[in-house]
């Protein structure tokens, strides 16, 4: 009953319009500190220790710290890889990464704060009927401005569903918006994790197939190739981008938000990739990197603006059509599944 009356107890009701309550202002629940409070946090701080990380490349990310905001670029999400980052950044003298677009911290604050955390979401959902939404808030926006480090993933569904407009939410956005609004370079700083330096093996086997590809690995085996090569573990750094030297170096011809985070984006893998090449071999591209690829493609965007516009539909309903069309042609197949099926 207690808490019953907790999660309907009366807000002030000032709202204005659909949007939410402006009096509903909580903890989202997207920062944590240089030192996780989490039991599994504080081995992974120790862990991390022990990793490799060029004293040059340190002296570079020091260097630009001065300068202004670092974004830490990751290609894959990976709640792991953000706490890495943390740990390690800290243990080197460089300001960490407190937080990560897209990703909330729950798992690994203090108990209470965690708990006090989710009746707070319960109340704002019974309140507005939806879930805080960061972006709205302008809490991301806060941070960025507030120079707070961070980390962005750059491939995975949920943002390949977010950038084709089927929802309102991509990190590249904001961050191309917020260095329009200030003088402050943002500088994106792509980064790899290995977990020792073996080039992968040509043939796969039956632990790609439960527990993925080792450049794109499941949690588990992320976590298992982290602790048993903790000693060996090594922190990259790629070449950095300064947003603001990038925009000011693009042609004149003001191209579209959402093409404008898509070139950005590409730069920012083809430098991962790249990378990557040189320590651990070829790098294959992920189906959303195909499709996203493919519907960039400028012939077929004019095609699809022309069919919205004769059918007096909206881009976003074209391009989910589009969307569903290279999920008929483009079937996912495993390549170690084609290959037992050929022994």
């Amino acid at each position: 009953m207690a808490l019953f009356k907790f999660l309907k107890r009366k807000q002030p009701s000032e709202s204005r319009g659909d949007s939410p309550d402006p009096t509903l202002q909580i903890d989202q629940g997207l920062t944590i500190g240089s030192k996780p409070p989490s039991l599994f946090g504080r081995i992974l701080y120790k862990l991390a220790g022990k990793s490799s990380f060029l004293e040059s490349q340190q002296r570079l990310l020091k260097g630009m710290e001065d300068e202004g905001l670092l974004i830490y670029a990751v290609k894959y999400r990976s709640h792991l890889d953000f706490l890495f980052l943390n740990s390690r950044l800290s243990q080197a003298d460089l300001r960490p990464p407190v937080f990560a677009f897209d990703m909330r911290q729950i798992l690994w604050l203090p108990a209470f704060r965690a708990i006090r955390l989710i009746f707070s979401f319960l109340r704002y959902y019974l309140k507005e009927g939806a879930f805080p939404n960061p972006y709205e808030s302008g809490d991301y926006r806060d941070l960025v401005l507030g120079r707070e480090p961070s980390v962005l993933f750059l491939v995975g569904k949920a943002g390949y569903y977010r950038r084709f407009g089927f929802t309102e939410r991509d990190p590249l956005h904001l961050l191309l918006e917020t260095q329009r609004q200030t003088d402050m370079p943002i500088i994106l700083v792509p980064s790899l994790i290995f977990h020792g330096k073996a080039p992968d093996k040509q043939q796969k086997g039956v632990v790609d197939i439960f527990f993925g590809h080792k450049e794109k690995p499941g949690s588990l085996r992320k976590l298992v190739a982290f602790l048993r090569n903790y000693k060996n573990n090594v922190l990259e750094i790629a070449e950095p981008l300064n947003v603001k030297e990038w925009l000011a170096g693009l042609p004149a011809e003001n191209p579209s938000k959402s093409s404008l985070a898509f070139q950005l984006r590409r730069e920012l893998i083809d430098r991962i990739d790249r990378h990557r090449r040189v320590v651990t071999g070829p790098v294959l591209k992920s189906r959303w990197e195909m499709k996203e690829i493919i519907l960039h493609n400028k012939d077929l965007r004019k095609r699809m603006e022309r069919r919205a516009r004769s059918n007096n539909r909206t881009m976003e309903a074209v391009r989910k059509e589009a969307d569903g069309y290279l999920d008929e042609i483009a079937t996912e197949f495993n390549l170690t599944y084609v290959r037992l099926g050929e022994r």
